[in-house]
């Protein structure tokens, strides 16, 4: 209120614009905190302007409902600035001096008035608590606001990625090993994600090495169980089957070193064509183990070249008539002429000689063999530039359960011959070995007491 005294006392001339009050009380009252306001000036002192009430020119003491009228009083008369505030409990007083100028008939004339505002402090708390509740929703509405935006940033930018990246943990702890942790972004949560990706490569790199050993691992134990049952192999046939040829030879020779001149002729034969018959056995068991040798050791040549297969088969054949002949067996071929394969001659020559054999062994007297060419199925696309030759006997047989056998080394299976003749089943073994090097597969068909056909591929050199 002192702003107001001041205003009043530079600025306002009652005389010159008695109105400048008039707009000052109606001003004031605008506010709703003001209770009253009475201006006042002369001596007596009398009302220029009043609020609540009409515009008024009376003296003072007729205005019976003003509070702390000395105090009133005295600021109206007062030749100095004078200030008063009180406070009670529902409002809060101040009167204020200041001075009116008026123009009388003798000239300029200064005279002492007052301006007496209330102020209800009711009407204020209640601003205040109003003005305090806006505040207060006002902040706890920008508050949520915040904490929402705050939320979805959160929520956007670090919860959603965490989810993928915890999802994608667990579907890759499941087994699956192709899934990737997705790139959101360039901040934290990308490098995170980067990082783990990185992580996911390092552990499926170490996995894929540690699956290849661990398949290198199987495969080497199962190379090592094939070595050792090669190794009880070779042991088997030095030890037995290598030993009996021996002991039948040097059984008969000794008979005839000793007792040559008790035998006659024919017996003396005989015992010289079992010598003969032995040590071809041993010979063709021989070859066999230092072709099979050279194999396991990796030092056989592999040298593949055009020639007349059957061309081969007529002259093996001829040159090993002495075997059919004993059991006064035929020996059909049936190789169109010049049927020309791709092939290592050694090695081909070699699985016929153990085939044609093994037909020979196992098929009694007066039997006929036939040598033959076949047609691959066609479904083995791999085969279809593959001639097939079959040997085909009229012999013993051999049950359908045993045929898988034929070709292990491990299986143990041998059978003599319609003669007695022993069998170690490594020839087999060979032929399977030499077919399967040049590309070729062989396969084994049989009923018992009807014969056997044994069928390879080799490669056309068409």
């Amino acid at each position: 209120m002192e702003t107001i005294a001041n205003t009043i006392i530079y600025f306002c001339d009652a005389s010159s614009d008695p109105l400048q009050i008039q707009r000052l009380v109606t001003t004031l009252q605008l506010e709703p905190e003001i209770g009253r306001i009475i201006t006042i000036a002369g001596n007596p002192p009398t009302v220029f302007a009043s609020s609540r009430i009409q515009w008024i020119d009376k003296n003072l003491s007729t205005i019976k409902d003003l509070p702390e009228m000395p105090f009133l009083f005295a600021a109206a008369t007062s030749s100095r600035m004078y200030h008063f505030e009180k406070r009670t409990a529902g409002s809060i007083i101040y009167i204020t001096s200041l001075k009116l100028t008026k123009i009388v008939s003798s000239g300029m004339l200064a005279e002492n008035g007052a301006v007496f505002v209330e102020l209800n402090v009711q009407s204020s708390r209640k601003e205040l608590s109003l003005s305090l509740l806006f505040m207060t929703f006002g902040l706890l509405l920008s508050t949520s606001l915040v904490a929402l935006i705050i939320f979805l940033i959160i929520n956007r930018f670090i919860l959603q990625p965490a989810d993928v990246i915890i999802n994608t943990m667990e579907a890759r702890a499941n087994g699956n090993t192709k899934i990737r942790v997705p790139v959101f972004s360039s901040d934290e949560i990308g490098t995170i994600s980067i990082s783990l990706n990185e992580m996911l490569d390092e552990l499926e790199l170490e996995s894929s090495r540690r699956s290849q050993t661990e398949q290198q691992i199987r495969e080497s134990e199962a190379k090592l169980r094939e070595l050792n049952s090669t190794k009880n192999t070779f042991f088997s046939i030095i030890a037995h089957d290598l030993k009996s040829p021996f002991n039948s030879i040097l059984g008969f020779s000794r008979l005839l070193q000793d007792e040559y001149d008790s035998f006659s002729p024919d017996e003396q034969l005989r015992f010289i064509r079992r010598i003969n018959d032995g040590i071809n056995n041993v010979y063709k068991l021989l070859e066999n183990l230092l072709e099979w040798s050279k194999v396991q050791l990796g030092r056989n040549e592999f040298s593949p070249e055009a020639f007349d297969i059957g061309l081969m088969i007529f002259e093996m054949v001829h040159a090993d008539k002495l075997s059919f002949e004993k059991k006064a067996q035929k020996v059909r071929i049936e190789i169109p002429d010049n049927t020309i394969v791709h092939a290592d001659q050694n090695m081909t020559r070699t699985i016929l000689r153990n085939l044609v054999s093994n037909a020979v062994k196992f098929s009694g007297d007066n039997k006929t063999i036939l040598i033959k060419t076949v047609t691959p199925s066609t479904s083995d696309k791999e085969q279809r530039n593959f001639i097939g030759i079959a040997v085909i006997d009229e012999g013993i047989g051999i049950q359908k359960e045993n045929l898988d056998l034929l070709f292990r080394i491990d299986s143990g299976f041998h059978r003599k011959g319609t003669a007695m003749e022993s069998g170690t089943g490594l020839g087999l073994i060979l032929c399977k070995e030499f077919v399967e090097k040049q590309g070729g597969i062989i396969w084994a068909e049989s009923e018992e007491g009807k014969g056997s056909s044994f069928t390879f591929t080799v490669p056309s050199a068409s």
